[in-house]
């Protein structure tokens, strides 16, 4: 493995098999981030800027059980970007409420944030993009600092109602607007800790509820908590 310019690597394989699994059994998902796998070409540039088409898993919350076939969901996943293979556990349902796919998407476009299944609305979520703007729909940024939003040009000002006015408006339509937005928290997929919850964090006991002999094993309880806190560490990435 070679470091190269511009966050590349550059990898060379011994063997055959192992260049066949990383090349297209991805998307690779490092410490949270993913890892983009491409073939090395004549015409690779390090200095050029990073490709803004990447591999992504997504996924489709509760979709309805009679769409869990390969064809469908593959057709239903083209809607979102170019399906480049479907995870397996999703035809035997082990997964549960969702199907997951990975897809090819332009980071540089607004991604789908939702389509419409025989007049149904289903939503789409994304796995390890975690900063997206709800506002134009893009990664990389978030909405305080959309370089996308509209600014105000000078007869807009003009026209610009008075503070109480627009305290009102604001105030009636917030919800309204919400409701019909186009991009929201929906679309980033919730990490959830595999650190269980500790009791004697909340429920804690004094030594005279412990007693005598509960007080010695107060030292063993906490050398397992850190030892859960030490595997749980590991077991996240």
């Amino acid at each position: 493995m070679m470091d190269i310019k511009n966050g590349y690597f550059l990898v060379k394989f011994q063997n055959k098999l192992d260049w066949e699994k990383a090349l297209p059994e991805g998307p690779w998902i490092i410490f949270g981030q993913y890892l983009t796998v491409q073939p090395w070409t004549l015409a690779f540039d390090p200095t050029q800027a990073y490709p803004s088409v990447v591999m992504a898993w997504i996924r489709f919350p509760g979709l309805p059980g009679y769409l869990y076939n390969h064809k469908i969901i593959t057709e239903i996943g083209e809607m979102v970007g170019k399906v480049v293979k479907l995870d397996m556990n999703t035809d035997s349902r082990t997964r549960g409420r969702f199907a997951r796919l990975a897809v090819y998407v332009d980071l540089e476009k607004p991604l789908v944030s939702h389509i419409l299944i025989n007049g149904r609305k289903q939503n789409v979520e994304y796995e390890s993009l975690s900063t997206i703007c709800f506002h134009c729909g893009r990664y990389g940024h978030v909405e305080n600092s959309c370089p996308f939003k509209n600014s105000e040009t000078p007869s807009e000002k003009e026209n610009t109602p008075s503070e109480m006015a627009l305290e009102f408006q604001n105030t009636t339509k917030v919800d309204a607007e919400k409701e019909h937005r186009n991009f929201g928290p929906w679309m980033i997929v919730e990490k959830k800790s595999r650190r269980k919850i500790r009791d004697n964090a909340q429920n804690p006991l004094n030594d005279q509820q412990l007693g005598k002999e509960g007080s010695r094993f107060r030292a063993l309880n906490n050398k397992d908590m850190y030892k859960e806190d030490f595997e749980g560490f590991f077991a996240r990435y």
